[in-house]
């Protein structure tokens, strides 16, 4: 599924991309420049040239209109490294002046903003952190892209961004790991008292999960009483109700959410990143 915020569609060269995602998962957007004036088509244009071994998924004119040439299931070849290649949505966004900081206008910018929050919407991103799901091409190489104009605004364009993928809504990050945050969202979403706080978890289960946090997770020798929340979830995917997490509520989650299953969780946890996704969605 691709942006629907897309003017002009202009399919890449296949000698420019590679088709899937090498058994990698998207987890981020990555911005880019076009060092000079451009619009949507011309830069379409530059990835149909079969020589060019370069792509992007999107690329922004100076005029703010959108093109895209390739699929976000296939992998663009714009980061100059194989792995952010193989785990982004990437953005080429026009200059409106050559030089110097490099200058985006505000349509462009705003053209980004929009189409950032769009692909962190529909594939689960949550919200736009600069420098973890948000990059740039200088992160990944001896490059001045995306210029001191654009990396200026990463701020900015995750705060405005985030207006858009939150909607009024609390919205977590999909980081794999369950952190306080996490834990508030699934309160809320379970209606159990929201304070941030697993309570009395069996403290044998800490060093076996490092996915569970410590922030968030009250570890105790001794059995408690449980978690509230716990227990909620163990109704939800179908565990033994006793208010602990271990090694059957983890599994049963796992196969509720369709993750491996192996009854621990790790840092980071693809059941963690599932399960906030699904947070999100509620």
């Amino acid at each position: 599924m691709n942006s629907s915020l897309v003017n002009v569609v202009i399919p890449a060269s296949e000698s420019n991309f590679t088709y899937g995602r090498d058994g990698r998962t998207l987890r981020k957007i990555t911005v880019h420049h076009c060092a000079g004036v451009m619009s949507a088509e011309s830069i379409g244009y530059l990835w149909q040239n079969p020589g060019r071994e370069c792509s992007s998924h999107y690329g922004i004119g100076n005029d703010g209109r959108i093109g895209q040439y390739v699929d976000e299931s296939n992998t663009a070849w714009t980061d100059t490294n194989w792995e952010s290649n193989c785990t982004s949505v990437t953005i080429e966004t026009s200059n409106c002046a050559t030089g110097g900081d490099w200058p985006v206008s505000d349509e462009a910018l705003n053209s980004l903003i929009r189409l950032c929050a769009d692909i962190s919407i529909r594939n689960g991103l949550g919200l736009l952190v600069p420098g973890q799901n948000l990059t740039w091409h200088s992160m990944y190489a001896a490059t001045e892209c995306p210029g001191n104009y654009l990396r200026s605004k990463m701020g900015y364009i995750a705060d405005e961004a985030n207006k858009i993928i939150s909607g009024g809504k609390h919205i977590i990050a999909v980081d794999g790991t369950w952190g306080c945050d996490t834990t508030r969202k699934a309160q809320e979403v379970f209606g159990t008292p929201v304070d941030g706080i697993v309570s009395n978890q069996l403290s044998w289960w800490r060093s076996e999960n490092p996915g569970l946090l410590d922030s968030s997770f009250e570890w105790e020798d001794f059995m408690e009483g449980g978690s509230s929340l716990i227990v909620a979830i163990q109704k939800w995917c179908g565990a033994n109700v006793d208010g602990y997490i271990g090694s059957n509520t983890i599994s049963c989650m796992q196969q509720k959410l369709g993750t491996p299953v192996d009854g621990y969780v790790s840092n980071p946890s693809s059941m963690v990143s599932a399960f906030q996704r699904w947070l999100n969605e509620q």
